[in-house]
């Protein structure tokens, strides 16, 4: 949908007409620069090397030792 009040503020992502758009909510510390923008549609933050999930707040497979992360690296804590 192109028009008036349709396209995503930076930071934000995946325009809905009734519920407008997602924060991003990237996790700076594994991001390339600590860019908090994703991309518009998908919501994917550009994730630095060794790093994975949609807002980059994992390890990828075979990497280990995340900040915030329990032993097992795959649950983020806030």
């Amino acid at each position: 949908m192109d028009g008036p009040c349709s396209v995503c503020i930076d930071t934000t992502y995946g325009f809905h007409p009734k519920f407008g758009c997602e924060e991003c909510n990237c996790e700076t510390i594994s991001t390339i620069d600590g860019s908090k923008q994703c991309d518009k549609e998908s919501g994917q933050c550009e994730c630095k090397t060794n790093t994975d999930g949609l807002r980059c707040d994992r390890c990828k497979n075979g990497y280990y030792s995340y900040p915030g992360y329990t032993s097992n690296n795959y649950y983020f804590i806030n």
